[in-house]
């Protein structure tokens, strides 16, 4: 169990994430967190020096939590039974986790893929740490693919990874942010097939 001051921090950050998402960085002050908290302005200081400090934390502890999420142990997709298999079940697995990552919370989804950039250069490095981070994540997997000889050799790794980013932040962006309406007429598992369909066709899976 948390100490009461563990959840009176936790307590101003769950709510600093839906001030921030609402009115943006800028336009959010800390009062404003403090009355949606339901504490003394004075009591936010105690646990965050300024703004920015909140709004820095809330974005480790993203990526913290993401690399939570996705995390897998390799050996789980290893056995007796179809490689191809495998191999798809493997990127369905950090596909599915990365969908649900930004899809059931919409206020993290806001901040991360609507508002972070453009601010100080305090926090764009710590976005781009959550950039680099999932960025090596899919160059591993990629390398991974090409030594079991599911994933072609004939790309350009780095090149191939950022594509693959990019559609995965713009495809989360347009559905759990822009369009949020539309990921509602998709099944959370028919929403990730696609995903995986789409991933697959990019890194030219199982074509040989």
């Amino acid at each position: 169990m948390l100490k009461k001051g563990e959840q009176t921090r936790d307590h101003i950050l769950a709510c600093a994430e839906k001030v921030f998402s609402q009115k943006g960085y800028y336009q959010t002050q800390v009062s404003d967190i403090s009355d949606m908290a339901h504490v003394a302005k004075g009591t936010v200081y105690q646990y965050f020096s300024n703004k920015e400090n909140l709004f820095v934390t809330l974005l480790e502890n993203y990526l913290t939590s993401w690399e939570k999420d996705v995390e897998l142990d390799i050996k789980d997709f290893m056995g007796s039974g179809s490689a191809k298999d495998y191999a798809a079940a493997y990127l369905k697995h950090r596909l599915a986790k990365t969908v649900s990552y930004f899809s059931n919370n919409q206020d993290r989804a806001n901040i991360i893929l609507r508002m972070s950039l453009g601010l100080n250069e305090v926090i764009e490095q710590v976005i781009r740490l959550f950039e680099d981070k999932v960025l090596k994540s899919i160059i591993e997997d990629i390398k991974i693919g090409q030594n079991f000889g599911h994933i072609t050799k004939d790309i350009n790794i780095e090149m191939t990874a950022n594509a693959i980013l990019g559609g995965v932040l713009r495809i989360s962006f347009f559905y759990f942010v822009l369009k949020k309406e539309s990921y509602i007429i998709y099944d959370h598992g028919s929403f990730t097939a696609e995903f995986v369909k789409i991933t697959e066709k990019t890194l030219g899976m199982f074509l040989y």
